[in-house]
């Protein structure tokens, strides 16, 4: 019932058969049904691949806010200093750590209930993923309520300059929940889009996957832009 105004394509008209009949052929006047469907099958996939999207500007502040925010707070042990960029290590740890634990502990419990061999649907592990992007997100937020609550009275928002006392410890919640939501996210993406995609089309799914990654980067970028435009006081962010 989706888009059937496409089907149209496919009609075989009487001027069809005549210019059959001279050997001419216009693809772009009479379309072949199988491909027909292959579009329905693709328009079908946009409306959850621009969901995807917002994961990804969600996971692009891994490598930028997350990073800056780290570089602004506390980030010595004694005569050790733990450079900001490094904490994205506890994400790669975490997405190692929940692979075993969705695929030894969650997946067999999941299964038990809905019945499916595979546990959790691909669109519901896209869903959860989506949420604990959203937990991720919160905390990272909490984190910068009081890593401005404990920074420099005179300049508190003068970043890695004067940093605040607050520990770059307290970032380790967040990048270990956007390893999470990885784990869920990616992953049931790239199969839901490998198994919805026609069957001589599977590489278009990944380039869906890779599609939403990019314009994640480039919407992170515009948002980021524009709140620098409206909350920025005295040339500092």
């Amino acid at each position: 019932m989706i888009c059937r105004f496409l089907d149209r394509a496919a009609y075989v008209k009487s001027g069809d058969f005549h210019n059959e009949e001279l050997g001419i052929h216009n693809p772009w006047h009479l379309c072949p049904i199988s491909q027909v469907e292959e579009v329905k099958c693709i328009l079908r996939l946009l409306p959850i691949w621009m969901c995807t999207i917002i994961y990804s500007v969600v996971f692009t502040q891994m490598a930028s806010l997350f990073v800056e925010q780290g570089a602004a707070m506390k980030t010595t042990i004694s005569d050790f200093r733990i450079p900001a960029a490094s904490m994205s290590s506890f994400d790669i740890l975490s997405v190692a750590a929940f692979i075993f634990i969705y695929r030894r502990v969650l997946d067999p419990i999941v299964s038990r209930f809905t019945k499916n061999p595979r546990g959790l649907t691909q669109l519901q592990r896209m869903g959860v993923g989506l949420i604990i992007a959203v937990m991720a997100m919160v905390s990272a937020g909490i984190v910068e309520c009081y890593r401005l609550k404990y920074a420099p009275k005179d300049c508190p928002r003068c970043g890695a300059s004067n940093p605040s006392s607050l520990s770059i410890f307290w970032q380790i919640p967040q990048y270990v929940l956007i390893g999470a939501s990885e784990v869920f996210m990616y992953v049931g993406q790239l199969e839901f889009f490998n198994d919805q995609a026609p069957a001589g089309l599977k590489s278009f799914g990944s380039a869906l996957c890779m599609t939403s990654i990019s314009l994640g980067n480039y919407v992170s970028s515009l948002i980021v832009s524009i709140v620098m435009k409206i909350s920025t006081e005295d040339h500092m962010p």
